[in-house]
């Protein structure tokens, strides 16, 4: 007589805690709802297509917004430098 648990019984004791997990990690904001709610009825493709999409617009905007930080931080860290090396007396 075994007492182990059957893949079914483990399979399903793994499902529950990941299905939770995910549903806590998912930020739901208007486009995850619009990635959700769009396909239901449409079909897989039409599913596939909004959320790539989505994804697409957000790694636009994150690049740009990093492509943005990064020049203000090259031309604070050039400016930085300049008033340094303004600040070394030359030797005579």
């Amino acid at each position: 007589m075994t007492t182990g648990a059957t893949a079914g019984e483990a399979l399903a004791a793994f499902r529950l805690p990941v299905g939770s997990r995910l549903g806590i990690a998912v930020p739901v904001g208007p486009i995850g709802l619009s990635v959700i709610g769009h396909p239901r009825g449409r079909g897989f493709a039409v599913g596939l297509a909004t959320g790539l999409g989505a994804a697409v617009a957000d790694a636009v905007h994150r690049l740009g917004v990093a492509g943005l930080v990064g020049a203000r931080w090259a031309a604070f860290a050039r400016w930085a430098l300049r008033l340094a090396w303004a600040e070394v007396p030359t030797p005579v």
